[in-house]
């Protein structure tokens, strides 16, 4: 694979459902878990500090060519790209990644060697998820 030049900013995240107990009442919770990574040595708690730590991953992002769309039966189908990223663990098809103010839904990732140092996947536009607080966990 070659080395994608990387020019834009993309953040993952999942979203987790969470039984939440007061008294006698089991409330659900519904929490936005963003990916964050180290930028010196290990990544912290649940909380961030952007002195140490970042959620935004350099990226490069494509749209699909007219033959890949037809190739995908998705004729005119345009909310599917082509995302390149440094290969790091974590990175799975539950996940949900922002990108330029739009959320998309992660697909299968391309591990055709293993060996290489990029992961290339598609996403699709969707809907953002509600939720009702955010957190950080480490890549």
């Amino acid at each position: 694979m070659k080395n994608y030049p990387k020019r834009h900013t993309v953040r993952f995240f999942r979203i987790e459902e969470r039984k939440q107990t007061i008294g006698e009442d089991v409330n659900l919770t519904t929490v936005k878990v963003y990916l964050k990574y180290s930028k010196s040595g290990t990544v912290a708690g649940i909380d961030y500090d952007d002195l140490y730590e970042g959620i935004d991953i350099r990226a490069y992002v494509r749209q699909l060519s007219a033959e890949e769309r037809f190739s995908a039966m998705a004729i005119q189908d345009d909310s599917s790209i082509e995302v390149v990223i440094n290969k790091r663990p974590g990175i799975t098809h539950d996940l949900y990644m922002e990108f330029q103010d739009k959320t998309y839904q992660v697909g299968a990732i391309d591990n055709f060697t293993f060996e290489d140092t990029e992961l290339k996947f598609r996403v699709k536009e969707v809907i953002p998820p509600l939720f009702d607080s955010t957190e950080y966990r480490g890549f």
